[in-house]
């Protein structure tokens, strides 16, 4: 196995030969430096700012304290239902209690 390894490697290594370094275009050089004396050159994007940073962490604070608040009252809500619904039944069917 040990043969077959180093025969593989060889393999490899042998396939690189004749590779030869790739030749920049002409003229390269001098429109990069043209463009690095008049400022043309890509700028790098700036950092964002902390303030934005602040800005996103209350938005999130604020929609969680909102979903807490609502998922609160609305227990509460679902109980005061049941309790209505059956004080709405009972009141509703009282008058059979007569019969």
């Amino acid at each position: 196995m040990n043969t077959m390894d180093n025969n593989n490697i060889d393999k490899t290594l042998n396939s690189l030969n004749g590779l030869q370094r790739a030749a920049a275009p002409q003229g390269l050089y001098e429109d990069v430096l043209q463009k690095a004396l008049h400022g043309k050159l890509v700028q790098m994007p700036r950092p964002v700012k902390r303030i934005v940073y602040l800005r996103a962490a209350a938005c999130i604070i604020l929609l969680a304290g909102i979903n807490i608040f609502t998922l609160a009252h609305t227990n509460k809500a679902k109980k005061q239902t049941e309790y209505n619904n059956s004080a709405f039944a009972t009141e509703y069917f009282s008058f059979l209690k007569d019969i």
